[in-house]
């Protein structure tokens, strides 16, 4: 079905005039947004083969000198030792506990199980949840999900609209022959509340999510319902998708191409735990297991994460499919990325840090790895401040231990993204995706803060305007993180000459200086690019 281009047909499809003739703008001003497409057949296929053994061999090697050079910071300044206690149980914790023990996928056995289970044809509902994302994106979206191969008369799409163009949306979705829904209340509980409405007035046997951007392949059913011919499966995740290309911004190049690392072996290693992480999107669930908490869990933030802890908690197996068969689109703007890592990274800390996780009946070494999230925010949170105090304090205190190989401990660990990812990622692993680190931790650092104070910012779709709260958080974050990087860098630079005015040997500051010069250098650039 072609995009819809017509000014007359944008007009009548709107509530409003001023609504038509915004949209007749937004079309015809050069908007940049790349738009996805269903994966390819070689996409598909690119997460069977993890690599494990190089990328985890090079995460251990980069990890335990990281960590020794930590503990000698520690045993002379010991307060420094809640910090290091915290990156070292973080890095061990997902390296050796987890990251070895990991097994890739027998993509043998899953064609074997496709062809035992051609006849189980369950009733589907398809969930298109949308809440003020681009018309261009929703209808992309709707495009390809109108293509998904099934019995018709077993398979319902519903478009759950939250956004403030009822209108324009529900004529969309009368294009494509999809039912519109529309509650009484938009906006209450987010989008579990809009999930958990929908899940109320709709009765399929299994219900597949896509978030507003993600374009499924026509096969996306075959290859994920005949898992639930297993009867302890409640939910069957596979990858979120992201493509990388140079049309699209520094922002959305980088937030792509970060992502494969948990895609592609972070959700594999947990897997063999029954611990895969439930994201919500390009997911399939059972009606059955859902309908004891009445939908999706009835939380603010994170809903997905939460209502796989739940249903693993009851007994349920969260599947994990590791064959990329959607793609969506990442944000695209610095505001939209920290507004995203912002939510994820608290949604995770409300779940690990709460009493009803630690209370609950899973394992230890399922609990170890939900535990591993929480660990991974809290650590890259507090590295914006920790990578330099080492060097600075050591300057300033204890001069004769700046030694010029003490860098050396750190060097694996800064070598990993620039070595090992570029030759382990199947997108293209630029220098955006270093850049892109700074923001994402500072998002994390707000978060944690705010879950440490009682705070919380407004949830918001990706796509969606940003409220006042939300500029106030991202401006917070932007200022702490030009202030702590060139502040650290000051002190570090006074120091070493004043220790150099002394008589102690320059060639020992070098490496210190020339490693916080590059990490600022590269944390500046997230303000002009």
């Amino acid at each position: 079905m072609r995009l819809v281009q017509s000014w007359a047909h944008l007009v009548s499809t709107s509530s409003t005039l001023e609504e038509g003739l915004a949209l007749i703008h937004r079309e015809n001003s050069g908007d940049t947004t790349v738009l996805p497409s269903a994966p390819t057949d070689a996409q598909m296929m690119s997460y069977i083969d993890t690599k494990r053994a190089f990328i985890v061999g090079f995460g251990i090697l980069s990890c335990v000198p990281l960590c020794v050079g930590l503990w000698l910071f520690t045993y002379v300044e010991p307060f420094f030792a809640p910090i290091a206690l915290l990156i070292t149980a973080y890095l061990f914790i997902s390296y050796f506990a987890v990251g070895v023990w990991g097994k890739d996928m027998n993509f043998d056995d899953h064609q074997k199980l496709l062809a035992e289970c051609a006849d189980y044809t369950p009733t589907v509902d398809v969930f298109l949840p949308s809440c003020g994302e681009p018309i261009e994106v929703i209808q992309n979206t709707y495009d390809h999900v109108a293509k998904m191969e099934w019995d018709p008369l077993k398979l319902r799409v519903h478009v759950l609209d939250d956004g403030n163009r009822p209108k324009s949306i529900e004529a969309l979705a009368r294009q494509y022959h999809f039912n519109y829904i529309r509650r009484h209340n938009p906006g209450h509980m987010k989008k579990a509340g809009n999930l958990r409405h929908a899940f109320a007035h709709t009765d399929g046997d299994l219900i597949v999510i896509f978030d507003a951007d993600f374009c499924p392949r026509k096969d996306f059913l075959q290859h994920t319902v005949p898992y639930f011919t297993f009867p302890d499966v409640c939910i069957v995740q596979t990858p979120q998708y992201f493509t990388v290309k140079p049309t699209q911004t520094w922002v959305e190049r980088g937030a792509g191409s970060i992502q494969i690392l948990f895609y592609r072996l972070i959700q594999q290693n947990r897997q063999r735990f029954n611990a895969t992480i439930c994201v919500g999107s390009c997911a399939v669930y059972r009606r059955t297991a859902l309908a004891p908490l009445g939908g999706t869990a009835n939380v603010g933030f994170s809903e997905d994460c939460y209502t796989g802890f739940l249903l693993t908690d009851a007994g349920w197996r969260v599947q994990y499919l590791p064959l990329p068969l959607s793609m969506g689109t990442c944000p695209d703007d610095k505001k939209a990325f920290f507004t995203q890592n912002y939510r994820w990274c608290t949604g995770s800390l409300m779940l690990t840090t709460s009493a009803e996780f630690w209370h609950s009946n899973l394992t230890p070494a399922q609990k170890m790895c939900y535990a591993t999230g929480g660990l991974y925010y809290c650590a890259t949170a507090l590295s914006i401040f920790a990578n330099a105090v080492p060097a600075i304090v050591l300057v300033y205190t204890r001069p004769h231990l700046v030694l010029w190989y003490n860098s050396l401990f750190a060097l694996p660990s800064l070598l990993f993204p620039f070595c090992a990812m570029r030759a382990w990622n199947t997108q293209p692993y630029g220098f955006e995706c270093v850049r892109i680190r700074w923001l994402q931790y500072s998002a994390h650092l707000v978060a944690l803060y705010d879950r440490f104070a009682g705070q919380q910012m407004a949830w918001q779709a990706t796509g969606g305007a940003a409220g006042k709260t939300k500029n106030q958080r991202y401006n917070l974050a932007l200022a702490m993180l030009l202030h702590v990087t060139v502040a650290q860098m000051l002190a570090l630079y006074v120091g070493c000459a004043w220790r150099v005015a002394q008589g102690f040997p320059a060639y020992n500051f070098l490496p210190s200086l020339l490693v916080e010069t590059f990490n600022v250098w590269v944390a500046l650039q997230v303000f002009w690019k």
